[in-house]
C-alpha cells in the first residue's frame, strides 16, 4: 500500500526546478489510501505562456490490489490572489497515475485534455516522468 513515509518533496529527474510536493495518507489497515499534492512546473515551451510557472493540483487514491499505485485527477487553478477570497476557478485539467517503485523513486504518468479551457498550456500534454525523492528515505 501507500506509505506515509513517501510525504515530502519530489524533484523531476532531467527538470531540478520542477517537482511535486505529496502529502500522502496511507489509510486505515486493507485500506488504499490516498494522496494530495502540487506540482510545480512551467509552461510548455510551444505555448505563448512558455517559462511562466504553473501550479496543477492533483489528488488521489490508491488502488486495491496494486500496491504504490495511485489513480489521479489534476486540477488548475488560476486568477487566485493572496490574502483575498478564494477563488472559484478551479477545472480538472486531467488525469495521471503514480506509481511508487522505490522509497525514493516514482513513475508519474499525466494526459492533460483541458475540458473548457481550449487555450490552456497544457491542453494535449501527455507522457510520464520519473520522480527522486529530495530528501533521503526515513
Amino acid at each position: 500500500g501507500l506509505q506515509a513515509a513517501s510525504t515530502g518533496s519530489w524533484v523531476l529527474e532531467g527538470r531540478p526546478s520542477q517537482g511535486v510536493l505529496m502529502q500522502v495518507d496511507p489509510g486505515a489497515p486493507g485500506q488504499p489510501g490516498a494522496l494530495w499534492g502540487a506540482w510545480f512546473g512551467f509552461a510548455p515551451v510551444q505555448h505563448e505562456g512558455a517559462g511562466h510557472p504553473h501550479w496543477l493540483t492533483l489528488a488521489g487514491r490508491g488502488l486495491p490490489g496494486q500496491p504504490g499505485v495511485v489513480e489521479l485527477e489534476w486540477t488548475r487553478t488560476t486568477a487566485g490572489l493572496l490574502d483575498s477570497l478564494p477563488t472559484t476557478n478551479s477545472h480538472v485539467v486531467g488525469n495521471g497515475r503514480l506509481r511508487f517503485t522505490a522509497c525514493d523513486r516514482a513513475v508519474l504518468e499525466y494526459s492533460f485534455h483541458a475540458p473548457g479551457l481550449a487555450l490552456d498550456a497544457f491542453s494535449g500534454q501527455q507522457g510520464q516522468v520519473n520522480l527522486r525523492r529530495f530528501e533521503p528515505c526515513r
